[in-house]
């Protein structure tokens, strides 16, 4: 559904200038049942100032190009610049979805500064993609803001940048593509994988709290694609539509098929990778991880191992390469019962009950936690919010705290860290 990614930027004599468009175009021959659909379609970028680099980096006065817009993107163009520069004053980055007045288009746009202008890099859609949009709005939102920071990148002359920004789109939206067209995982089968011994009950409970406390957010590795998708379809019970749809298992891939392995995908809520002798799947390094939505965890069901990884798009300590292991429940804690009551019934109808009323607890327990939040003038410390929801353990409320941060985003910063 998108019509076209802009790069505008703002001068203070001529006013807003769009600078670059990247336009979808379809180089391939259609399929005997003529549908757009079946057609390759790819990304690609079009200049419309002569000096883009001389207007965006020096300042330097912008000369248009002979190349102009055509009538569609001449359509929307003035209504996206005015939108996202019609205000006089300075803003910091940000991110935003709007609706323009003609109300038959959607644009999601990231906003930054280049040398004191700001510049814009909008993705604009049609209406009717709205709701597949709202699906992966944070992996739209990460895309953007990943093209955002390409352009902002020092020590290479822009056209190279914008050819790095070409290769980000058109990965982005091969993706999303992807991502909508097939839902990889479903919930049908997540109750029988929680039910069965897929992996050690210790593992089990380390990884679904982990899960749990970084807000549903994982990557699952192993060297068998049974394990993996084992893993990640006990994991899926716990996301809600939108997380599933942006949610990726490719499973093993042949050594005849083409294309590379698969690799870690930042922006995706849960994803599978296997092993393979082709590479794909290996240590994940601190730069792919800082663009997490979320705080992350990285399960390895070959290894038994669980690391939980702090490194997130809101990050503000130091970057650090080690992943800190995730500690194993107490047998007591409401996690480590669920995990044992679950694992007896097996994948009868009351297993289905019993994930229900766990997770009907925890959306309680959460908004209990907000409630007490937004009631408090200053910063609650832990100890006093485990004594009013009764919650003895502290993996117990850490998985609280992860639910209602995701209810209530921000809610983390007026809860005091234990001591």
């Amino acid at each position: 559904g998108v019509l076209c990614v802009y790069l505008s930027s703002w001068d203070h004599v001529m006013g807003p200038q769009l600078v670059f468009c990247w336009r979808m175009e379809c180089p391939g021959v259609l399929s005997v049942d003529d549908s757009p659909h079946c057609a390759p379609h790819y990304l690609k970028c079009h200049q419309f100032l002569e000096n883009p680099e001389a207007f965006l980096v020096r300042n330097e006065a912008p000369q248009q190009a002979s190349r102009r817009p055509t009538e569609l993107e001449e359509t929307y163009a003035s209504s996206v610049l005015q939108l996202l520069h019609g205000g006089l004053e300075q803003r910091h980055t940000r991110s935003c979805l709007l609706l323009l007045p003609d109300k038959r288009v959607a644009l999601h746009a990231v906003t930054f500064s280049l040398t004191g202008a700001p510049v814009s890099v909008t993705a604009v859609f049609r209406l009717a993609a709205l709701k597949d949009l709202w699906l992966l709005l944070n992996l739209t939102d990460l895309a953007l803001a990943r093209v955002a920071l390409v352009c902002r990148t020092p020590g290479r002359d822009l056209m190279k940048n914008l050819s790095k920004a070409t290769t980000l789109l058109n990965r982005y939206f091969h993706l999303a593509a992807s991502l909508l067209r097939t839902r990889t995982l479903d919930k049908r089968a997540s109750v029988d994988a929680l039910s069965k011994d897929c992996l050690p009950e210790d593992l089990m409970r380390r990884a679904l709290q982990s899960h749990l406390q970084t807000r549903r957010c994982s990557v699952v590795l192993g060297d068998s694609a049974v394990q993996v998708e084992a893993t990640l379809r006990a994991l899926t019970a716990f996301l809600d539509h939108e997380e599933l749809s942006c949610s990726l298992w490719e499973g093993p891939r042949g050594s005849q098929e083409e294309g590379p392995p698969p690799c870690y995908v930042p922006g995706l809520q849960l994803q599978g990778l296997v092993r393979t002798p082709l590479g794909g799947a290996g240590p994940l390094s601190a730069r792919e991880l800082l663009w997490s939505p979320h705080p992350s965890t990285v399960v390895d069901v070959s290894q038994g191992r669980v690391w939980q990884c702090p490194l997130h798009v809101g990050f503000r300590a130091p970057l650090t390469r080690k992943l800190k292991a995730a500690r194993s429940p107490s047998t007591e804690s409401q996690v480590s019962q669920f995990v044992q009551h679950v694992s007896k019934l097996g994948g009868t109808p009351a297993a289905e009950h019993l994930l229900l009323a766990f997770k009907r607890l925890l959306r309680a327990k959460a908004s209990a936690l907000i409630q007490c939040a937004s009631r408090s003038r200053r910063a609650l410390s832990t100890k006093y919010l485990q004594s009013v929801l009764a919650v003895p353990y502290l993996s117990d409320f850490e998985v609280i705290l992860a639910h209602a941060e995701k209810l209530r985003p921000g809610l983390s910063r007026y809860v005091l860290p234990p001591t």
